[in-house]
């Protein structure tokens, strides 16, 4: 393991959330003596940095905190994927709080037609009659199904996943290695032995605490294509995973309930402020973007990286031609002349003065 991935992997074991992780480790990156460093120099190269954050760097830092982690990693059959490395999830890669490495337990890292399903701990009868029809709904896509491995909505979403053949992802509030809650094991498990993948931006040994839990709902939003909320309270954390999706230019359904239902009234106020309504398989199938025939007509011409980076942004709903100069970093001339190649090839037209569809 070079150096740069070391230090990703050391910082990591602080517990430092990921903005912590950035910050240090855009002052650390070339630092490749970092490990052997005087004190008194390490404090000077980390002006500014909190004073938490800075401590323990200090306190904490040698190669044995690293190579315990990646002994335990080995043991445990879990995989270090770094924003460094070419295999990062790319969904992961261009969100906001983008995180710099993710632990992995599976094998097959290629994520594919993702729905993330969020919502309740506590669905009703209702809650989990559409659980159940969501999924066998859009078996014959073989989409991904992700979650979080909580109670309720989320262990439904993987359970009929399962039960329907499908493949699926937890996205874990903590290590990898740490089945949380405890009562589902079995979907741990069976996630596992199915082909699935557990997911977590914290190495193993950490346990889960409350705040940690609305941060890892921005990668359950990522990894899916959409996000559907099935039943959710006014201040539910279901609620932060679509303000997630959202702003990552994702489609985000939210199924209507009883306007006297507590478990609704998350759902219902997601609608009026924009959601899609979810009121059948119809609905989701429409607005995928994989169930739609872009990717053929993708294929058919030759894009170069750039131009697919590009395309790719413009399919999740980043349209914006002023968003997509953000995410991409091209000059402004370079991303004129993809979108015009873009333009030229039937692929994209312009819905609006710089912004951009996907021609359907």
């Amino acid at each position: 393991m070079d150096f740069k991935r070391e230090l990703l992997v050391f910082l990591s074991s602080l517990d430092f959330e990921n903005e912590n992780i950035k910050a240090a480790y855009e002052k650390l990156e070339d630092l490749e003596n970092f490990f052997e460093i005087d004190s008194e120099s390490l404090e000077q190269i980390l002006e500014g940095l909190g004073g938490f954050a800075k401590n323990r760097i200090i306190k904490y830092r040698s190669r044995q905190r690293v190579e315990k982690v990646l002994e335990i990693c080995q043991k445990q059959n879990i995989q270090i994927i770094t924003s460094l490395d070419d295999y990062f999830f790319d969904n992961l890669r261009m969100i906001e709080n983008s995180p710099m490495l993710v632990y992995v337990k599976g094998e097959d890292l290629e994520i594919t037609r993702g729905i993330s399903i969020v919502g309740s701990r506590k669905p009703t009868a209702y809650g989990q009659m559409v659980v159940k029809s969501i999924i066998e709904g859009v078996v014959s896509l073989e989409p991904t199904i992700i979650s979080g491995m909580a109670y309720g909505i989320d262990a439904l979403a993987h359970e009929n996943a399962l039960e329907n053949g499908l493949r699926t992802i937890c996205v874990l509030g903590c290590g990898v290695d740490i089945i949380y809650p405890k009562r589902n094991k079995t979907i741990y498990e069976r996630v596992l032995s199915s082909g699935g993948l557990i997911i977590s931006e914290y190495p193993p040994k950490v346990e889960p605490r409350p705040h940690k839990f609305p941060l890892r709902n921005r990668i359950i939003s990522a990894l899916g294509e959409a996000t559907i909320v099935v039943e959710a309270a006014e201040k539910s954390g279901s609620l932060i995973t679509a303000t997630y999706a959202a702003s990552q230019g994702k489609e985000v359904f939210a199924v209507p309930g009883n306007i006297n239902s507590i478990n609704s009234k998350g759902c219902n106020k997601l609608i009026r402020d924009g959601a899609s309504i979810y009121t059948s398989c119809e609905d989701l199938l429409e607005a995928l973007p994989f169930k739609n025939k872009n990717k053929v007509n993708k294929e058919k011409v030759s894009l170069d990286m750039d131009q697919t980076l590009v395309y790719d942004l413009i399919s999740k709903g980043i349209s914006k031609f002023d968003d997509i100069l953000e995410k991409t970093k091209y000059p402004t001339k370079r991303l004129n002349e993809i979108i015009t190649i873009l333009e030229m090839e039937d692929l994209i037209y312009a819905s609006s003065f710089n912004e951009y569809e996907i021609v359907r």
